[in-house]
C-alpha cells in the first residue's frame, strides 16, 4: 500500500452490540461470564515510510470469570522499507492497572503485492509471551 504524504486517521469502533451470556463449568464450579459493548477510539498518523498510532477502550472491559475489569491504552508504529517489508512495534498497558503491559514486535512481507506473510511477537511480565504468523493471499 502506497500512502500520500501526511495522512491523518481516526476510527471509532463498537464491539458485542448484542450482549451475550456464555456459561460453562470448570472443576465442578459454574462460570458465568457476559460478553458486553466495548467501543474503542484510535487515531494514526502516517507517511510513505512509516506510520504512528495510538489506542484506547472508551469503556471498561468486564474481566473474565472472576478478574477486574481492565482499559487497555495502546501505542504502535511502523516503518516501511519499500512497499514489500514492514517492521512494526507497539506497546499496550492497563488504564486500571490489572493486566500488565506487553510489548510487541512484528515483521510484515508482502512480496509482489499477492501475499502477505505477518509475525509477531509480545512479551511481558510473570512469563507473558506470545507468538502469531498470519498468511493472506491477495485475488
Amino acid at each position: 500500500m502506497i500512502l500520500a504524504k501526511n495522512q491523518w486517521h481516526f476510527a471509532l469502533v463498537a464491539n458485542n452490540l448484542l450482549t451475550h451470556d456464555i456459561s460453562f463449568v470448570v472443576d465442578t464450579e459454574d462460570v458465568n461470564f457476559e460478553l458486553e459493548v466495548n467501543a474503542q477510539a484510535a487515531i494514526s498518523y502516517g507517511h510513505s515510510w512509516y506510520r504512528f498510532s495510538a489506542e484506547i477502550d472508551l469503556l471498561e472491559r468486564e474481566g473474565f470469570a472472576n478478574l477486574e475489569e481492565s482499559q487497555y491504552f495502546a501505542l504502535g508504529s511502523q516503518l516501511s522499507l519499500g512497499e514489500h517489508v514492514q517492521f512494526r512495534l507497539g506497546a499496550r498497558t492497563d488504564l486500571n492497572n490489572v493486566d500488565e503491559d506487553v510489548f510487541t514486535l512484528g515483521l510484515g512481507l508482502s512480496p509482489w503485492d499477492i501475499l502477505a506473510l505477518d509475525l509477531s511477537a509480545l512479551v511481558g511480565p510473570n512469563d507473558t509471551i506470545g507468538l502469531g504468523l498470519q498468511l493472506g493471499i491477495k485475488l
